[in-house]
């Protein structure tokens, strides 16, 4: 989600009674793709798990920061954490012990270059098909390494 949704009027009309937000110290996934579109201003996605909601309501909880990537907050050791917010008649925030004091550094680096990453990533994608396109070989050949490369190129994209 993005780090400005509006989570003040949700409270208001009592949409929502209060929000856990867990803010990972590691979650390069969430620093560099939602948080390049949040930059650029595209779609509705945004960097929240990464930099947290900038909503300064006193029912935005945020636990800053907890230990682990993009799935961090969904741990094991976070469940009992997470069931008492959602059950208690006044929730607080987080009493993880899985709790940080600071993000990664690498990470926080490539969520201010989000949109930079991006354009990294495609340019060594493509540069690296251009490559295999322009291989001196036969055209059967050269298309099926073509093929073999794109298909290895989704499967990386669609798993990480």
């Amino acid at each position: 989600m993005r780090t400005d949704y509006d989570w003040t009027t949700l409270i208001r009309r009592g949409q929502v009674e209060a929000v856990l937000n867990y803010v990972a110290t590691g979650d390069f996934v969430v620093a560099c793709f939602p948080g390049a579109l949040e930059i650029l201003n595209w779609q509705d996605l945004g960097s929240a798990g990464h930099n947290g909601f900038k909503d300064s309501s006193p029912r935005v909880f945020q636990c800053r920061y907890i230990s682990g990537g993009h799935g961090a907050a969904l741990t094991e050791t976070n469940w009992e954490d997470i069931a008492n917010f959602i059950t208690s008649d006044s929730p607080q925030n987080s009493t993880t012990p899985e709790r940080r004091d600071k993000q990664n550094v690498l990470v926080l680096f490539l969520g201010r270059i989000a949109p930079l990453v991006w354009v990294l990533i495609a340019g060594t994608l493509a540069s690296a098909g251009f490559g295999l396109w322009r291989f001196n070989s036969h055209e059967p050949i050269r298309t099926l390494f073509l093929l073999a490369y794109l298909l290895i190129d989704w499967q990386i994209l669609t798993r990480v």
